[in-house]
């Protein structure tokens, strides 16, 4: 979007003006309550997670963990916070970790499908090795006939 309204246009592309106008109205009808979003990503990722713990490791788990794990540590805040540690940078309290994330819960929401569909992907590939859940449904169908 940011590239779009770079461009030198006479008339600007009017899914700009369309998305621009969704995200301050989702902002302004969230209000105060607009970090929902991430709470409820991060929560939603430290559940994914903490399921995948017990697990064996195998490639489906090491795919879902890393799309997962992804977003523990924002890289950024981190720079910015040892920065501020060696005196490279003044000390500030309003920077947070994940700004972005924080004020666009549609992000979030889109964010948490990817998680949940890599799950369940993978999950089947993992429950199902080389078409077995195939051969169980069809000899399962056979014994109820």
């Amino acid at each position: 979007m940011g590239a779009a309204l770079k461009e030198k246009k006479e008339n600007p592309r009017l899914w700009i003006s369309w998305a621009l106008q969704m995200y301050l109205d989702i902002v302004q009808g969230l209000g105060e309550s607009v970090g929902r979003g991430y709470e409820q990503f991060k929560q939603e990722s430290l559940k994914i997670q903490k399921a995948l713990v017990d697990l064996p490791k195998t490639a489906e788990r090491r795919q879902v963990l890393q799309v997962a794990k992804r977003w523990n540590h924002d890289p950024i805040y981190e720079t910015n916070q040892s920065m501020m540690e060696f005196g490279a940078m003044a000390h500030s309290d309003d920077n947070a970790a994940f700004p972005f994330l924080r004020r666009n819960p549609m992000h979030c929401g889109l964010l948490i499908h990817h998680m949940r569909s890599m799950l369940h992907a993978n999950g089947v590939k993992a429950a199902a090795p080389r078409r077995g859940l195939m051969t169980t449904t069809q000899l399962y169908q056979a014994l109820r006939q």
